[in-house]
């Protein structure tokens, strides 16, 4: 309720006692400036406690409330405003008058002769008396005047205190009603017994049923705006100058209440007594007789008054807290429609019955409403503003504060600033003068809920043709990487809409709602989804959203989407390993986290250095949960340090981890080493080349016995052993697990495919049993497959986890047991290729022996040198180490044709020989050099084969 005007300088001054708004246009400063105030006065001086500013469509709305202590009377607010570094000054000179909470107040009733028809039972009597019984009970009125007028003034009762029952009822029993109407004596008389009183807040009241008689009126009020006394003015009647009384009112800072007959006067004297005390108005209730409400009293009240409207049958009834206190009222009589508790206990209330049941409170805990900007349009958004505030500070936390418009209109929720104003947009339904309501909710200090109300009187022009509104401020939002949000664009008005949004690159999403008709009477949300991808910079991505509706111009909402940059933390710095076993395989574990206000916040990142393929890059998405990677490096061939990095790099930053490795030197211990015997050196060369030659009729070389040559051996068979060829053979004993391994496999599949049918045709109850059963199902089949697959060697360990491997071969040779095969994994199509080619090496193998024994057969008939026997023999060795070489390595298979060959041309030359010493000389010659050597990654094969005396197999390791 507006108390004063004042209009200094540019700037609108509006006085609510204790507190006021400084209105200042649009140009008088811009966005981001600060306000300042301070009180100086001849009483006293000091700094505003509370100063909020905001800037609306008409300008700046500045609230100042906490004045000092000790000012009195009028005194002069100087507001500074800080722009862009410097300084001004607007001073509003006697603006404020504030004198505590001493009152004095003046009546002045009308007591001309119509009244005795418009007020025959003399109830403005009964309403007076309600009056000065509540302000006595109050005790902020100080005193009490009571002026009658009709064609002259009269005093009926000089200032005094409320509290004298006799002075006041004998004041009322000089309403005589007689003689015509003269409001501006009247009110000179008022204003000259208020100036007369020591500094106090003054109030005038004022009571009429006709017009002012004889002549017209002469604005007496005037001298009350310029001393900033308010005037409440009350018409009795039809007949009534409610334009008159009206405009008085409003200038003056008051209030006007209009009673077409006096059955509601009572009621509205009431409403003034509450008004000048300046009372918090708790709640305002319907009751239908239904559910009891509740009525939330706080600890902040020091008195608690409830008034009761409605029909003259209703009846409600208020019961404290505790449920000891039971308050019954009736509207039948003004006595028994109002009551009031003084120092109530804290807790929530409980009202039922029936009637309008409506709750005030003195309380240091108010809520605040902005004066209203211009003029309210129907079906476009209204601008509204409160604040809530407890002892003179603005209360922030907890609140919410919703406006509920006349006709039916929705609740709309205001939104609270960063400086604590709650703001926002009401739209109104339909048009002319309307009541609405603000009301605040929340929890006080002390943990009891609390509830304030304001009525807000608006006066709303009609339109009938589309409007559209969209809210003035852009959409601004912050948004972490690999997150969204859904944000609202308010919109407002008449008629059908399209919209539409347009987003940066780097953005993901857009409008749920495109198009459809605008409400009446409330605000509506477009959702808008936003996502910032994983891969997006930290920045500032701008767009907008652009609405239409008929042939109205389109209407833009900027958006402005904040990706703040995650922090990232990793490690370890480096890693290190000392004195490590030649050929070990050796893991670590680097690690990444992201720091970021939203736990889905994700970036997307690159890491490479890790694994085994340490130089592959591998994508990775860091969150606000620790990623961990596993760094594995095989030191086999390493000979002293091995070292390298593991580089993890996003968007816009990247970081390395240094590895380094050390093998350890192992000790060497002088061994006895034995000499060999020094032999005499042999021509070989110069003998081979006598062997040569075809026409000689003998071998050179030592003769041997010729028992030598017959050595009745038989060949031996090639076994391949498990520490030679793991990789090519599976024992008996495997392949027989193998196969229960592969049966249980088989079964459980079987199992879980009748578990499957049986939950698509079971009830709830058994469902859970039946997926739980699967769960395990699944589990045993995977683990059995992987084991299978481990234990016929598809899979090596080493490929699944290095550290599993070495955990496992750990655990073996402690238990002593046998988990996994000791050779590695073997693909299928290899292992079938290399059992092919041991059946091929198998069918060599029998038949160089078949052609070794012909030979022997045929060389013990021949005369053949001793010297030429070692030659032959090793001539045959090399073909059986030729034979090997394709069993055990899988060699090429142009050795068993080779060995065909050889095979045939000494049996050829056997036979053209005739038996003669030369030509089987000259064969063992030839057979001697057809030795070969094999080298192995494991060992060095010689065979040595020859035609008289068998063959003989020595392996030596490498």
């Amino acid at each position: 309720m507006f108390l004063f005007n004042a209009v200094v300088q540019g700037a609108v001054y509006v006085d609510r006692g204790h507190c006021g708004f400084v209105m200042l246009e649009r140009e008088e400063s811009t966005v981001g400036s600060s306000f300042k105030a301070r009180v100086e006065g001849e009483w006293g001086s000091g700094d505003v406690a509370e100063v909020r500013a905001r800037l609306s469509a008409e300008g700046w709305q500045i609230f100042m409330g906490g004045w000092p202590a000790g000012i009195r009377g009028s005194s002069d607010l100087v507001l500074t405003v800080t722009e862009r570094g410097a300084q001004r000054e607007i001073r509003l000179p006697g603006v404020v008058r504030w004198s505590g909470r001493r009152m004095d107040v003046a009546l002045v009733i009308d007591d001309s002769f119509s009244m005795r028809k418009t007020d025959p039972q003399r109830l403005r009597v009964k309403g007076l008396e309600l009056f000065a019984e509540v302000a006595s009970g109050r005790g902020a009125v100080a005193t009490l005047t009571v002026i009658g007028f009709n064609r002259y003034p009269r005093m009926l009762l000089p200032p005094t205190p409320p509290g004298n029952g006799a002075a006041f009822a004998e004041a009322m029993r000089q309403l005589v009603a007689e003689g015509t109407t003269d409001l501006d004596a009247a009110l000179d008389m008022a204003g000259e017994t208020l100036a007369q009183l020591p500094d106090s807040r003054k109030i005038v009241v004022v009571l009429s049923d006709g017009k002012d008689e004889p002549g017209r009126y002469e604005e007496a009020h005037r001298q009350f705006i310029e001393s900033g006394i308010p005037v409440y003015t009350v018409g009795l009647s039809r007949l009534a100058d409610r334009r008159t009384l009206g405009r008085v009112a409003s200038e003056t800072g008051g209030a006007f209440w209009f009673a077409p007959d006096m059955t509601r006067l009572e009621a509205i004297f009431q409403s003034i007594v509450l008004t000048i005390h300046q009372a918090v108005t708790v709640g305002k209730w319907e009751l239908d007789g239904g559910e009891r409400v509740a009525v939330p009293v706080d600890e902040s009240m020091s008195l608690v008054a409830f008034r009761l409207e409605g029909r003259e049958c209703d009846r409600a009834e208020v019961v404290t807290a505790d449920g000891i206190g039971k308050f019954v009222f009736s509207t039948e009589t003004l006595a028994g429609s109002y009551m009031e508790h003084h120092r109530p206990k804290a807790g929530r209330w409980q009202a039922g019955g029936t009637g309008t049941l409506t709750a005030t409170a003195e309380s240091d805990l108010e809520l605040v409403v902005f004066p209203q900007a211009g003029t309210a349009t129907e079906a476009q958004p209204q601008e509204m503003a409160a604040l809530v505030l407890r002892r003179g500070a603005v209360v922030s936390n907890g609140v919410d504060v919703v406006v509920a418009t006349a006709h039916g209109g929705a609740k709309q929720r205001l939104t609270q600033r960063q400086n604590g104003i709650f703001s926002g947009v009401v739209v109104p339904v339909g048009s002319g003068e309307q009541e609405w309501q603000v009301v605040a909710v929340g929890e006080t200090e002390a943990g009891h809920d609390f509830q304030r109300q304001e009525s807000v009187s608006m006066q709303v022009k009609p339109t009938r043709r589309d409007t559209l509104w969209v809210q003035p401020e852009p959409l601004r939002v912050s948004i972490w990487p690999g997150c969204e949000r859904v944000v609202g664009v308010a919109l407002a008005g008449r008629g059908n809409f399209s919209a539409k949004a347009v987003l940066a690159r780097g953005l993901v999403g857009g409008l749920e709602v495109t198009k459809g008709a605008l409400p009446e009477g409330e605000t509506l949300s477009l959702p808008l989804r936003l996502k910032v991808p994983a891969k997006s910079k930290p920045g500032v991505y701008k767009g907008e959203v652009t609405v239409n509706v008929g042939r109205l111009p389109t209407a833009q909402v900027a958006l402005e989407v904040v990706v703040p940059e995650p922090r990232v933390k990793f490690g370890p710095a480096a890693l290190g390993w000392e004195e490590v076993a030649a050929g070990s395989v050796v893991t670590g574990e680097v690690y990444a986290v992201t720091v970021a206000e939203d736990k889905l916040c994700s970036v997307a990142a690159v890491i490479q250095g890790v694994g085994h393929k340490r130089d592959v890059p591998l994508d990775a998405m860091l969150g606000t949960k620790t990623n961990i990677w596993q760094l594995v490096v095989d030191t086999a061939g390493v000979a002293d340090e091995i070292s390298g990095k593991v580089v993890l790099s996003w968007g816009w930053d990247s970081v390395a981890i240094p590895w380094a490795i050390k093998i350890a030197r192992p000790d060497i211990v002088p061994a006895m080493i034995e000499e060999e015997p020094i032999l005499p050196e042999v021509e070989v060369e110069a003998e081979r080349e006598e062997v040569i030659e075809y026409e000689s009729e003998k071998i050179a070389g030592p003769e041997l016995p010729l028992a030598a040559l017959v050595a009745e051996e038989p060949l031996p068979v090639m076994e391949v052993t498990e520490e030679e060829g793991g990789r090519e053979a599976v024992s008996s004993q495997a392949k027989t697990s193998n196969y229960w391994r592969i049966g249980f496999v088989v079964l459980l599949i079987v199992l879980l495919l009748y578990l499957l049918w049986r939950m698509t045709d079971s009830d709830e109850e058994r469902l859970f049993k039946y997926y739980a059963a699967s769960v395990v199902l699944h589990l045993l089949v995977f683990i059995l497959t992987l084991d299978l697959l481990v234990q016929t060697r598809v899979v090596a360990l080493e490929d699944i986890s290095p550290s599993l491997a070495l955990s496992i071969s750990v655990m073996e040779e402690r238990l002593g047991i046998t988990l996994a095969p000791a050779v590695g994994a073997v693909k299928l199509d290899e292992q079938a290729r290399r059992a092919e080619i041991v059946k091929m090496g198998a069918k060599a193998l029998q038949e160089s022996r078949t052609r070794l024994e012909v030979a022997q057969e045929e060389l013990a008939v021949s005369d053949v040198s001793v010297a030429a026997l070692p030659e032959a023999v090793a001539e045959g060795e090399a073909q059986r180490e030729a034979v090997a070489e394709v069993v055990r390595a899988a060699a090429k298979p142009q050795v068993d044709d080779a060995v065909e060959e050889m095979a045939t041309a000494a049996a050829k030359r056997i036979e053209s020989g005739g038996g003669e010493g030369e030509s089987g000389r000259q064969v063992a010659q030839e057979r001697g050099e057809a030795v070969q050597t094999t080298t192995t990654p494991q060992r060095e094969l010689m065979m040595v084969a020859s035609a008289g005396g068998g063959a003989a197999v020595g392996d030596v390791s490498v």
